[in-house]
């Protein structure tokens, strides 16, 4: 464009007082398209993807408005190339539109320009209709009905790929573009309104994967919900089968091996619940379910004994492949502090739940009771009672370690780092 404006400069300084005039219309022409340009460059150069039509809007305006035409409008071709669609439209007089009759459009309706179209020209320029060879009968037919006298179209490409067109239509007088004009037009449609239309495109499948994705992530959550919940009811089935079966035991060990299988259940079931009623399906509320669980295992053993509950619980969010180990570790050192570390003259039992995460995502988990403690002939590395394998076991699943302090009653302290 600077190379332009210089060469009308040079052709200025060499001419005749009768062609002054002429040059100086030509250079502000230049002038006036250079600002054009840079004008719709600014337009699309900080707008939004859902901006993008209003900015089409915009530009066919300005252009419309700046070459002094009736109408112009964009057509695109469908994904298969057999329809058109005016998607974007300015009329200086807001009658005779076509974006409601050019919906889906036939392509074959217009074979003249339909081949026009997919050859390597930069414009069709249409002087007057009526001058149409009779290849174009049926695209005159057509622009005739709705007033076109005179016409320029634009294919709008993309790496040789047709996307559709764009049409400027003069339909009040005659009209006869310059070729800065059609220069001015190539350019816009070419390096603006293309690549607009493009990232409109991306966009817009953008987000339909984008709504493809959530819909299919809804039906697995329900899905997954769906699962939690009927675990959930699978271990309450086995625990009231567990139930009914000790109604008819009268071993007490064996009565005390169901009940302790019954808490075990419960700690399990009570995960699925709680993933269940969730907004995260893989993580549950650390201080809800430790509460809920301790709760549930004083109450189970209230009529033996009532024994004080005290919890301090740090707000965290656990995995649902560290809460069950957790869950079962707790079930099984309160199940241990309730049977064992309190005999029926003690006035004031207590069992202490701390549970704290430090600056490293270490957690430190401690039960401690204010009761008997351990027997001093117990070795807790290496006992085989159930309660104490399950300890260790599970606490090697969290990837933790674990010590046990008698001193004043019984403390079981457990570290492990949360899983990210």
């Amino acid at each position: 464009m600077n190379n332009s404006l210089n060469d009308s400069a040079d052709e200025l300084n060499h001419t005749s007082s009768t062609d002054v005039v002429d040059l100086e219309n030509k250079l502000q022409k230049q002038l006036d398209n250079a600002e054009l340009i840079n004008t719709i460059s600014r337009q699309f150069s900080k707008i939004l993807p859902n901006e993008i039509d209003e900015s089409i809007n915009f530009t066919l305006s300005s252009i419309g408005n700046h070459i002094d035409i009736d109408r112009c409008y964009i057509v695109l071709f469908s994904k298969d190339k057999q329809t058109l669609t005016c998607t974007h439209e300015w009329n200086v007089t807001n009658n005779n539109t076509l974006s409601t009759t050019l919906v889906d459009f036939s392509a074959n309706s217009w074979p003249a320009l339909f081949q026009a179209l997919h050859e390597p020209i930069e414009s069709i320029y249409i002087r007057d209709i009526e001058e149409l060879p009779p290849t174009w009968q049926v695209e005159k037919a057509f622009w005739r009905k709705h007033d076109v006298r005179a016409k320029l179209i634009v294919p709008l490409t993309c790496q040789d790929n047709v996307l559709g067109f764009i049409s400027f239509d003069a339909i009040t007088r005659q009209k006869v573009w310059s070729e800065s004009d059609i220069i001015l037009l190539s350019q816009t449609s070419s390096q603006f309104i293309a690549q607009a239309l493009i990232r409109k495109s991306l966009y817009e499948k953008e987000q339909i994967n984008k709504a493809l994705l959530e819909d299919s992530l809804k039906e697995k959550e329900v899905m997954l919900r769906e699962i939690y919940h009927r675990v959930k009811n699978n271990m309450q089935i086995i625990a009231s089968l567990l139930r009914l079966q000790s109604n008819k035991l009268t071993d007490t060990v064996a009565l005390e091996i169901i009940s302790e299988s019954q808490s075990r259940i419960q700690a399990m079931t009570l995960v699925h619940e709680k993933l269940y009623q969730s907004n995260d399906l893989a993580k549950i509320d650390a201080r809800g379910y430790i509460a809920d669980l301790t709760k549930s295992l004083a109450i189970s053993y209230e009529q033996q004994q009532k024994v004080e509950l005290k919890l301090a619980i740090d707000e965290a969010m656990i995995d649902i492949d560290q809460v069950i180990p957790l869950g079962l570790i707790i079930n099984e050192c309160i199940l241990n502090s309730l049977k064992h570390a309190f005999d029926s003259n003690m006035k004031q039992p207590e069992i202490a739940i701390n549970f704290r995460i430090t600056e490293h995502s270490a957690c430190e988990l401690s039960i401690l009771d204010n009761g008997s403690g351990l027997p001093d002939c117990l070795d807790t590395a290496t006992s085989t009672t159930l309660g104490m394998s399950l300890i260790r076991s599970l606490t090697k699943q969290l990837g933790g370690s674990v010590n046990f302090n008698s001193q004043n009653g019984t403390e079981v302290a457990i570290t492990f780092s949360l899983k990210e």
